[in-house]
């Protein structure tokens, strides 16, 4: 997929909301056992990973106010290339993926607020994620 087609694509996710991403999340969820886990059971379960990637790898709390973004596909294109190699199946988009996390809102998900004053990042995983996905 060239640049023109990512930001494309990321422009289509954004253009839905949260709850049809998550729908459409649920239809890459891989069976399990035969069961297949709920769109919202499955994001919980991608949470700590992405967390580890995007907010304490990357440091997005703290690199946020340097990257500069023409606009919400870029972060989109941007995000999905940090979670390249993350450990999950790979029948779910990476886009699919970025857009649901720029739909929740990166600073909301990293919990930048309640990070702002720390300089030790590895505190964060101490921190208990406590926002819902509905």
């Amino acid at each position: 997929m060239n640049q023109d087609q990512r930001h494309s694509k990321a422009k289509e996710y954004l253009n839905r909301s949260l709850e049809d991403l998550l729908s459409e999340l649920g239809t890459h969820v891989p069976r399990i056992r035969g069961e297949k886990k709920s769109k919202h059971n499955f994001w919980k379960s991608i949470e700590p990973v992405l967390r580890q990637r995007v907010c304490i790898d990357w440091k997005w709390c703290h690199q946020r106010e340097k990257l500069n973004f023409q606009n919400l596909e870029d972060l989109v294109v941007v995000l999905a290339e940090a979670l390249t190699g993350l450990v999950i199946p790979s029948s779910i988009p990476l886009m699919l993926i970025a857009s649901i996390l720029v739909k929740i809102g990166v600073d909301k998900f990293c919990q930048c607020e309640k990070l702002s004053n720390k300089k030790d990042w590895k505190s964060f995983k101490k921190i208990k994620y406590e926002d819902k996905v509905s």
